[in-house]
């Protein structure tokens, strides 16, 4: 009886390691077979997805480079890009946009493949030695055709410049996008100001982030305080409504000549 318990014990033992063993094989071997088919897919995908591109680029009158593996071709006149969108129209604009084809892709897409085709365009002006320093960031230029130019003051090299350009909309030029001014030029912004009659400031960034000055402090502090930047206009802190997460502060600016003043509202995070 002995003998036989320890006979069958080890049978036991024998099977298991052998149902262990080839369970070890049949997953190896399961695992490799799923990479191998994933990889398929993935590279059948991948042709795939170009395939409908070019197919779909095709059908819209579109060429593609044949010496090349792929080139997103220009927009052609029979596709023209819609710039007016009246809102009544946006949500279903939006939805037209996004909408998948049956190639799986959408007209926003294409769109968007576009920006990368767009030129850039001449910002020497910006890159003039008498400007290079009145740019806060070395990386982000006006454009000479759609910059802030503002008056020359005789005598004073860069004295018409400031990092700044027209925004183009369904009003024109009705805004000005500009850099938050550095400590040097304070007297170049508020003679933008004046210039344009700007009649309201959005301030997008605080003095300083993250213990990094994004902007100088170009209005008075305290109220009834005055600062004279540079030699012409003077700026008046009128009024200061603090909210819970911004300011809205009235400013009155002055030309110092003349005489004239005219009101201008800071918007501006707390």
């Amino acid at each position: 009886m002995k003998q036989i318990l320890i006979s069958t014990g080890t049978a036991a033992l024998v099977l298991v390691t052998f149902v262990f063993i080839c369970s070890i094989i049949l997953f190896k071997r399961k695992d490799k077979t799923k990479m191998k088919s994933q990889s398929k897919y993935q590279e059948s995908s991948s042709k795939r997805l170009e395939r409908l591109e070019r197919h779909e680029l095709r059908e819209r009158g579109w060429r593609d480079d044949d010496d090349s593996d792929y080139t997103w071709p220009l927009f052609t006149d029979e596709i023209p890009v819609r710039s007016d969108i009246p809102v009544s129209e946006f949500p279903d604009y939006v939805i037209d946009m996004t909408a998948e084809n049956q190639h799986n892709t959408s007209k926003l897409a294409i769109e968007y493949q576009q920006l990368s085709s767009v030129p850039t365009l001449s910002y020497e002006v910006a890159c003039l030695p008498q400007n290079i320093n009145l740019n806060r960031f070395r990386n982000i230029y006006p454009y000479d055709d759609s910059r802030v130019p503002l008056k020359e003051i005789p005598g004073e090299l860069g004295s018409d410049y400031i990092n700044a350009s027209f925004v183009s909309g369904y009003c024109g030029n009705r805004y000005i996008a500009a850099q938050a001014p550095l400590n040097e030029t304070i007297d170049h912004f508020w003679r933008m100001v004046w210039e344009y009659e700007i009649e309201a400031i959005v301030m997008l960034t605080k003095c300083v982030e993250m213990t990094r000055e994004k902007s100088a402090q170009y209005w008075p502090e305290s109220l009834c305080e005055t600062i004279t930047p540079g030699d012409r206009l003077s700026v008046t802190l009128s009024s200061s409504t603090p909210y819970a997460e911004y300011y809205v502060r009235k400013l009155l600016v002055k030309h110092v000549c003349d005489g004239f003043c005219a009101c201008c509202i800071l918007f501006a995070f707390a």
